[in-house]
């Protein structure tokens, strides 16, 4: 949302330092959330001889979302404004964030293969 804003005001020293504030914020709070959250997932969902397939299949989506996000970029702020690819990615998480919230259940505390895994292995591979 910072990023969208910044953008669509004129560059001066303030956007451009808006600007940079929202990549520091952003690639903080995925170091800090999402970031390490798949890999977390992952190694919940499988267990056992699975658990290195299942990781691998995590890591090619999630390389593959980032390759359909770098190469992407420069094509959606040639047709739709800089300001309005930041929108889109800010609505991408934002779904992200609300799946998350209502299909992943909290694990801590259960013992493994109890019924919050198989729910969370129900939910993510629908």
């Amino acid at each position: 949302f910072i990023m969208a804003i910044a953008t669509s005001f004129p560059v001066s020293h303030l956007t451009s330092g808006v600007f940079v504030c929202g990549i520091l914020l952003f690639v903080s709070a995925f170091g800090l959330g999402y970031g390490p959250m798949c890999w977390l997932i992952l190694a919940e969902m499988f267990q056992g001889p699975f658990r290195s397939k299942g990781l691998s299949l995590g890591s090619l989506a999630n390389r593959g979302s980032s390759f359909l996000v770098v190469s992407t970029y420069l094509s959606m702020v040639h047709a739709i404004s800089l300001s309005n690819t930041f929108l889109v990615y800010m609505a991408v998480c934002v779904i992200a964030m609300a799946f998350s919230y209502w299909f992943i259940p909290e694990l801590q505390g259960k013992k493994i293969g109890s019924d919050a895994r198989l729910k969370l292995r129900k939910a993510c591979c629908m």
